[in-house]
């Protein structure tokens, strides 16, 4: 049985606070750098990131799409734990109400933690926090993916057990159940829906360090080797996405040879494919995340261990053709990478900056990469997960040690 406790955000509704704190901010707007009207990004139609300045006001779902009220948007503490240790492996992801939902690891008491934003009463949205698994120690590498009715489901790994397992909620109650019994497995777990429900998983398996990837239906799985022998690091980390005509395409980390992979199924042949995404001398891809958009384009992030520095390789169908590009070379940037697309199909990227511990976001308009620090209070921006809703508002959560918590903060636009 799952364990819930209530924190509470207050939201004042009234249309006249609204109004007064978008007009506000509209003509607080014109003496914030980054945000005038001209922009930076090239034409009008393009998108740019706006810096974010503290404010006590909260959003619900429906006022979210403004960028001057999402500008002046602090970050919300979601989860505090029980003496901290809470936010690792954190996985976030919108529903179609656009109400955010995070899965997430309880360092200290080795717990698996899920939490979503709703509303309450007396006008106050709340944030509910779950315990989803609290048998052994249970939920690193968690990935998080909602179903058309907005339910979600949960991959994980079982550290008691050495087991992939997969959590999910019926509507009525938390279901926990192990997915791959051979061996130890459930490294870096990446998960992906289809449109006919079913569940898949991309994820390694300790020892001989195979990739793998498992089919759940909903009564049985299919787990199959993608390749062997990774290589033991330090850091696991797969990332899976679905093309539209169902391919699964997942990006991995080869520590063996220091490269970062895709492979794909090809149904042609009924076999895995595996290539390179960059050929460097460099150590790449020990952070990596992959989304694709509507024209099937890929687009990737991932750490330069070598230089320290954050890239970016962008898949081209029409051609062909990969291009990489460095994004960010400031302060050892890089580490907990994750990617999204914007309303406009723009790449952005959430991640950690070590020299100075903070969270950065980069968003790609027209060419060109605009950065931002969104969170400097201490060490904080480790463990990110970022997504947009449907009106397009950017969404972040992440992991902060001063205070030992969970955040979560809207990135503005323009």
């Amino acid at each position: 049985m799952s364990k819930y406790y209530d924190i509470y955000i207050n939201v004042k509704n009234s249309p006249r606070v609204i109004v007064f704190l978008i007009v506000f901010a509209m003509m607080l707007g014109a003496f914030l750098p980054g945000c005038s009207s001209s922009g930076v990004s090239g034409p009008a139609s393009g998108e740019k990131l706006c810096p974010a300045c503290p404010c006590q006001e909260t959003p619900t779902p429906g006022s979210i799409n403004d960028p001057y009220l999402l500008r002046s948007i602090p970050s919300t503490i979601i989860d505090r734990g029980t003496g901290g240790g809470v936010g690792y492996y954190t996985s976030l992801a919108f529903d179609s109400n656009d109400w955010p939902h995070l899965s997430y690891y309880d360092l200290l008491n080795g717990d698996l933690r899920y939490a979503r934003l709703e509303e309450g009463e007396g006008g106050k949205n709340r944030w509910r926090v779950e315990i989803i698994d609290q048998v052994g120690d249970v939920g690193t590498y968690t990935s998080l993916a909602l179903t058309p009715d907005n339910l979600p489901r949960i991959s994980y790994r079982d550290e008691t057990e050495g087991k992939l397992k997969l959590a999910y909620f019926d509507g009525e109650s938390w279901h926990n159940e192990i997915l791959d019994q051979e061996g130890n497995n459930g490294l870096g777990t990446s998960i992906a829906l289809d449109s006919a429900g079913y569940t898949y998983i991309s994820y390694i398996k300790t020892g001989t360090f195979d990739l793998r990837f498992l089919t759940y239906t909903g009564t049985g799985s299919i787990a199959e080797t993608v390749t062997m022998g990774l290589g033991q690091s330090v850091y696991y980390s797969t990332s899976l996405a679905l093309g539209s005509d169902g391919t699964p395409y997942i990006v991995y980390y080869n520590s063996l040879l220091g490269d970062l992979m895709i492979a794909y199924r090809d149904f042609l042949i009924s076999q895995w494919i595996s290539i390179p995404v960059e050929t460097t001398d460099d150590d790449v891809g020990r952070f990596n995340s992959l989304v694709i958009d509507s024209r099937g384009s890929f687009h990737l992030c991932y750490l330069n261990d070598t230089r320290g520095e954050l890239w970016y390789s962008q898949y081209d169908p029409d051609r062909a053709l990969w291009s990489n590009e460095k994004v960010d070379a400031e302060g050892s940037s890089g580490s907990y990478c994750h990617i999204t697309l914007s309303a406009r199909e723009n790449p952005v990227i959430s991640y950690f900056e070590e020299a100075n511990g903070d969270l950065k976001v980069a968003l790609k308009s027209y060419g060109r990469w605009q950065i931002g620090r969104y969170d400097t209070a201490g060490i904080t921006g480790t463990w990110t997960s970022i997504a947009v809703n449907s009106q397009g508002a950017i969404g972040v959560a992440y992991r902060s040690q001063n205070p030992d918590a969970l955040r979560f903060r809207y990135i503005p636009t323009q």
